[in-house]
């Protein structure tokens, strides 16, 4: 069973991480695992001023994947959504966190199948 910790806790532990003390010993003081204790630490130095989104709350570029498939009406996949953030952002975004961002928001494109014909309308009667 996973613990949910407030924003504010995870910002206090890192803190004291990067303060020099040990993160076994921090995680091992809170009741936690270390394993993730760095992974909010690499969240909070990747984005020291939203760290820990949640609640519905997008980073900047997971709000630019959300406007592009309204702008172009539901119709990119992850492919040209990539390639259409690489232009947009000027930086990479891999093709494989962009479609997480994806399936995480719910974000599906159409996928409109071709026409084909199921009977011979030009049978002999």
């Amino acid at each position: 069973m996973s613990n949910k910790y407030s924003a504010e806790f995870k910002e206090q532990a890192v803190k004291r991480v990067l303060a020099g003390e040990s993160a076994t010993k921090v995680a091992r003081d809170l009741g936690n695992n270390a394993n993730s204790l760095y992974t909010w630490k690499s969240r909070y130095t990747e984005h020291p001023k939203l760290p820990f989104v949640g609640s519905g709350h997008l980073r900047d570029e997971d709000a630019e994947i959300c406007r592009i498939h309204e702008e172009y009406r539901h119709v990119y996949g992850s492919r040209k959504m990539t390639q259409e953030l690489n232009d947009l952002l000027n930086k990479l975004v891999n093709h494989k966190r962009e479609e997480r961002i994806m399936r995480e928001n719910g974000i599906h494109s159409k996928i409109t199948k071709k026409y084909k014909a199921t009977t011979n309308s030009w049978h002999n009667p």
